[in-house]
This record gives structure tokens, C-alpha cells and sequence, in this order.
């Protein structure tokens, strides 16, 4: 979907992107979200039941069970978490690019989960956490801005980037050791 988008039968689309859905997308809008998304997740895990409960369902699931955590309703209380911090990120992509695409976030899967385990294993103290996935995020976004800069061919980004990924899964291997 684009502003003056050509229909199926030939035609132009009548409409237009706001100015200010175009605005949320812009660089401090969007990092002032990103950090009160990432303060609210680790402060309602860390510091609420509800967090613990989650911490526990993702750690052993049949032991939250038996304690006596109420696991399928934290579980679907979790997908819809999910899915509504990826509409999030769905919008907030969509304002960043001026349109919206189908598969506009494919490529951001492997920097995501890379971010999580490279917070895991550097921040995190042996389990996810909020602010463990942004320091992650933002060792990542400097990764890939060094290679920009360093002219590296862009199929060999992906490659370091994996590189860095299992170093992350191979340093929180040892640390569970």
C-alpha cells in the first residue's frame, strides 16, 4: 500500500498518508518508543508476579504448571503480548518506509533473534530480559553500520552477522557450564 497506488483495474488510488503517520516513523519519535517499550517490558517482568509467571512458564512450563500457574492463559497472555509489540513494530516500520509491504520485516527475523541471544548472554544474566534485547539491538545496529562503512558486500553481512550469533549462543552455552 502506497500513496497513489495503481488498483488492479488501472486506476489510481484516492488517499493519502497522513504527514503525521509519516512523523512516528522519524528518528526520535521512534527511539523515545522504543526505550518506553523496552522500560515497561522490563519493569513488568522483573518487578510484577505476572513477570515472574512468565519467567517460569518459558523455564519449565509442566513446573509452572504444577506450582500452580494458570500456564495457558499466561501462554496466550504472551502470543498476544507479541503480537501486538509486532503490530507495533508493523506500524512503526510502515511510517519508517512510507508504505506498506507485505513482507517489508523479513529481513529484520535473524537481527531480532541475534538481538535476544546476544542480550541473553552479555545482559542477561542467564535469562532473557528487556534491556539485555537492547543492548543486543544496539550492538547490532553498530555492527551493521561499521560493515556499511567498511564497503562489505551485503551477503557477507548476513554471514558475519551469524558469526556473531553463534558466538553468542557458544558464550551462553559456557556460562550455563
Amino acid at each position: 500500500i502506497t500513496e497513489n497506488m495503481v488498483m488492479p483495474s488501472g486506476d489510481m488510488a484516492e488517499g493519502a498518508i497522513p504527514a503525521g503517520f509519516g512523523l512516528l516513523g522519524q528518528v526520535p519519535v521512534i527511539v523515545i518508543i522504543m526505550l518506553v517499550v523496552t522500560a515497561a517490558a522490563q519493569l513488568a517482568l522483573s518487578l510484577t508476579t505476572h513477570g515472574r509467571r512468565m519467567y517460569a512458564l518459558g523455564g519449565n512450563s509442566e513446573a509452572a504448571r504444577l506450582s500452580g500457574i494458570r500456564t495457558t492463559r499466561y501462554r496466550v497472555l504472551a502470543y498476544v503480548i507479541a503480537s501486538l509489540l509486532a503490530g507495533l513494530g508493523g506500524i512503526l516500520l510502515a511510517s519508517r518506509i512510507g508504505s506498506s509491504q507485505v513482507n517489508a520485516g523479513g529481513g529484520y527475523l535473524m537481527d531480532a533473534v541475534a538481538a535476544a541471544w546476544i542480550g541473553l548472554s552479555l545482559a542477561g544474566a542467564g535469562k532473557p530480559n528487556a534491556l539485555g534485547t537492547l543492548v543486543g539491538a544496539v550492538l547490532l545496529g553498530v555492527l551493521q553500520n561499521g560493515l556499511v562503512m567498511l564497503s562489505v558486500p551485503y551477503y557477507a553481512m548476513d554471514i558475519i552477522k551469524g558469526l556473531v550469533l553463534a558466538l553468542a549462543l557458544a558464550m551462553t552455552y559456557v556460562q550455563r557450564r
